[in-house]
C-alpha cells in the first residue's frame, strides 16, 4: 500500500485554503511510528502515554496528559466486571482493557479536571489528526471503540469494526462468535449523529494476528448545504501502520456541546492492549 498522489495534493489544497494564521498552525509533519508521538509533534489535544504504570495494577489510577492540556485521566472500575490494569505496551507501558469492564476517562467535571481550554476536545471547525496503537486480545466483539470524546450524548469516536455481509447489520456493540485469523476488520470514525457513516469500505485481517497495530486518522470539515445549520461535509483519512488505509466522505451534523457535558474515554468497549493515544490539530501524515 503507498501513498497516493491524489490524497498528497488534497492534503495540501486543504492546508493552503485555510487561514494564515491556522496554516502555520497546522503545519503537516511526518509523525515517526517507531518511537512515540511526542518525539514528532507536540499534541496540543490530549496525549495518553500509559507510562505511569505498573505492570499487572491499575496504580496509579491517574493517567496524566503529555500534552500539558490538563486532560488528566482517571482508570474507572465497573463494579463487577475486570478493570483497566497496566501492561507491557508498544512504548513503555500500555493499559489492558476487558469490555465493559473499565476504562481511562477524563470528565469535565471531575475532581482533577486541569483542563483551561475543555472544548480544545471538540476539534470544532478545524482539522485534526489522531492516532492509537492498538493489540486486540479477543475477536469476538464486533467492534472495539478505541478513543471517544462525547458531550451529552454525541461527539466522536475511533473505532475497530467486525466486517459483516452486506446488508447484515448487527448490534456491533454485542459479542460475536469467535472469529478465525482470517476474517476482516474495518475503521470507522463517527462525528456527531453520523453512526457508521464513516466506516472505511477497505478491509484488512491485520487485527486477528495478535500483533501490535497502529490506527491513525485525519479529519477536516466544511458547512455542508444539508438540510440543517450543523450539517457538515466531513473526509476522514485513514491510516494502518503507517501506510494511507481509506478516505471516506459523509454527512453529519456537528455536535454542540452544552458547557459540563465533555468527556474523553480510552478502553471502554475495547478488548486488548492499547498506548500513545492521542489528538492534535492540523493534517498530519504517518510513516513506520
Amino acid at each position: 500500500m503507498s501513498l497516493s498522489k491524489n490524497i498528497l495534493t488534497n492534503i495540501s489544497i486543504f492546508l493552503l485554503s485555510v487561514s494564515p494564521g491556522l496554516a502555520a498552525e497546522a503545519e503537516s509533519k511526518a509523525i515517526d511510528l517507531k518511537k512515540p508521538v511526542g518525539e514528532s509533534l507536540k499534541p496540543d489535544g490530549f496525549y495518553w502515554t500509559f507510562d505511569e504504570g505498573i505492570l499487572g495494577e491499575g496504580q496509579p489510577s491517574e493517567v496524566d496528559d503529555v500534552s500539558r492540556n490538563g486532560f488528566v485521566g482517571r482508570i474507572v472500575k465497573v463494579a463487577g466486571k475486570p478493570q483497566i490494569t497496566y501492561a507491557e505496551g508498544k512504548f513503555g507501558t500500555g493499559i489492558y482493557a476487558q469490555g465493559v469492564g473499565g476504562m481511562v476517562e477524563w470528565t469535565e467535571k471531575s475532581l482533577v479536571n486541569a483542563a483551561s481550554e475543555p472544548g480544545r476536545l471538540t476539534m470544532k471547525d478545524q482539522p485534526f489528526t489522531g492516532g492509537v496503537w492498538f493489540k486486540m486480545d479477543d475477536r469476538r466483539p464486533g467492534l472495539h471503540a478505541l478513543i471517544r470524546q462525547t458531550e451529552g450524548g454525541t461527539g466522536w469516536r475511533l473505532c475497530v469494526v467486525k466486517e459483516t455481509e452486506k446488508g447484515v447489520s448487527p448490534d456491533l456493540d454485542k459479542d460475536l462468535s469467535m472469529q478465525s485469523p482470517g476474517d476482516t476488520w474495518q475503521l470507522d470514525f463517527e462525528v456527531g449523529d453520523s453512526r457508521v457513516k464513516g466506516k472505511t469500505l477497505a478491509t484488512t485481517p491485520a487485527f486477528a494476528d495478535g500483533k501490535w497495530h497502529h490506527v491513525g486518522f485525519s479529519v477536516s470539515s466544511e458547512k455542508s448545504e444539508g438540510k440543517t445549520p450543523a450539517a457538515k461535509d466531513f473526509t476522514v483519512t485513514y491510516w494502518l501502520d503507517g501506510e494511507v488505509f481509506d478516505t471516506v466522505s459523509f454527512q453529519a451534523n456537528a455536535p454542540d456541546p452544552e458547557p459540563g457535558t465533555l468527556s474523553l474515554r480510552a478502553g471502554f468497549r475495547v478488548w486488548g492492549v492499547m498506548d500513545d493515544a492521542f489528538v492534535t490539530t492540523g493534517i498530519h501524515t504517518f510513516k513506520k
